[in-house]
């Protein structure tokens, strides 16, 4: 009997450590997890997307552009060249189609899809998809146009940066 208990004890410890093991393992891979862009799920106003919290979004299963996509990423300008299938993919979007830039799954910024073609202004971060016909290079933009711009920049925040390098898409 008194070889039992410390065999035991031994048995709860190993449980713990692995426990404790996989559940740490799990936070590192939400920290540097892909970026992606995510399209909601529910409609918002366009006067309403730079004000919304993007951890309050219900955000649509699959990304529209994930890191798969991106054939590079110029962090000076925010360029992204993207993959044939995926430039294609956002030829169609509208002015005011909501989307969130997330690392792991965990938001990070909230934008719209913005032509150049609207005459509407935006004060938020902006996506044309109609630019880059010729290379498949678009731009995440602060405002349309730029110069309407007032909030805080957040395209530069380093999880992103951290998954781009770390998927090698960085130039």
């Amino acid at each position: 009997m008194r070889i039992l208990w410390p065999l035991l004890l031994l048995v709860v410890i190993a449980v713990v450590i692995i426990a404790c093991s996989i559940s740490s393992s799990d936070n590192i891979g939400d920290e540097s997890g892909e970026f992606a862009i995510y399209l909601t799920a529910q409609d918002i106003p366009d006067d309403q997307i730079p004000q919304t919290d993007p951890n309050t979004v219900e955000l649509n299963d699959e990304p529209v552009i994930s890191t798969s996509d991106i054939i590079s990423y110029s962090w000076e300008t925010h360029e992204i060249k993207l993959t044939d299938s995926a430039y294609e993919t956002i030829q169609g979007f509208g002015t005011g189609m909501p989307f969130v830039a997330c690392v792991g799954g965990k938001p990070i910024y909230i934008g719209a899809f913005w032509p150049s073609y609207s005459s509407k202004t935006f004060d938020g971060v902006v996506i044309d998809p109609t630019l880059g016909v010729l290379n498949h290079t678009i731009a995440v933009q602060l405002g349309y146009p730029e110069s309407f711009f007032t909030g805080e920049d957040l395209r530069s925040d380093p999880r992103i940066y951290d998954s781009l390098e770390q998927a090698g898409k960085l130039k």
